[in-house]
């Protein structure tokens, strides 16, 4: 039943799938089948009934690691931290030395802003399975709430989705620029381009490429810095290049504030989360 639940799912009939799956614990209730029964609630983005089903199972057949991690899985999902961590806290006394239990244990802590807690428990995770990336990079951005931030995660180089554009002259667009000069406008981007490569159980990289001209000191001053937002514990990012040229396209010497020219710029970020399961 449910190696056809799968392929059902995987043909894109997902209520059938479910129906498969409730009849098959409806007649047979077990721990591991109620939890793949969760699953495929969440799978529908039905978090709130999956969390039913869980808590019923473990009224039922008690606590179990693979019970627990999904629990706390759904109840994160939901925002109710403080039940998550009750749980967690409860998996973890089936499972001492399980570094994706501690990882849990952990982000549930940093979403309830014990950030003090979440670094002891993300350090044992760490200890456990120094590789984890995923505790990497929830760590670094504890240690940041905590004014012990680490920028070591920023200089792991990212590949790209694509390579760089190889002539930069060829993504100029003088009617652009142009139209940009004759509306007073500080800078034009003459290009602009955003990348995402996603696999099956694998972290998605996500890359972006700009060409922008600076046309006067307010350009200048706007984009004399880059500001590039990501979610602390989720992404990682990595600048791959930052290039700027004078107006004959040689790099210039370290220009003063009101030097005009253009910039090419590409960044790439890698960007990992909880999802659903995998059909």
């Amino acid at each position: 039943v449910i190696n056809l639940s799968d392929a059902l799912w995987g043909l894109g009939q997902r209520h059938q799938s479910l129906v498969g799956v409730q009849r098959l614990y409806d007649r047979q209730p077990s721990s591991r089948l109620g939890v793949y029964l969760a699953k495929t609630y969440m799978g529908l983005d039905q978090y709130a009934e999956a969390v039913d089903i869980l808590y019923g199972i473990r009224g039922r057949f008690g606590m179990s690691k693979e019970l627990g991690e999904t629990l706390m899985d759904a109840l994160m999902f939901l925002g109710r931290y403080e039940e998550a961590r009750a749980i967690s806290e409860e998996t973890l006394a089936k499972a001492k030395n399980d570094y994706k239990v501690w990882t849990m244990h952990g982000k549930i802590l940093f979403y309830s802003r014990n950030y003090r807690d979440a670094e002891k428990a993300l350090t044992k995770a760490l200890a456990l399975r120094p590789d984890n990336e995923d505790a990497k990079s929830f760590l670094s951005a504890t240690k940041a709430y905590l004014g012990k931030a680490d920028n070591r995660t920023l200089q792991k180089p990212i590949t790209p989705v694509e390579d760089r554009t190889a002539d930069l002259k060829t993504l100029l667009r003088p009617q652009a620029k142009q139209t940009a000069i004759e509306g007073d406008f500080p800078a034009v981007i003459h290009y602009h381009k955003e990348s995402l490569k996603a696999e099956k159980s694998a972290n998605w990289v996500r890359s972006e490429e700009m060409l922008l001209e600076v046309l006067d000191q307010r350009g200048a001053a706007i984009y004399r810095e880059f500001t590039f937002d990501f979610l602390p514990g989720y992404d990682r990012i990595f600048l791959n290049a930052l290039e700027v040229y004078d107006s004959n396209w040689k790099p210039p010497p370290p220009p003063p504030p009101h030097h005009a020219g253009a910039a090419a710029h590409r960044r790439s970020w890698r960007r990992s989360w909880t999802m659903p399961p995998q059909w």
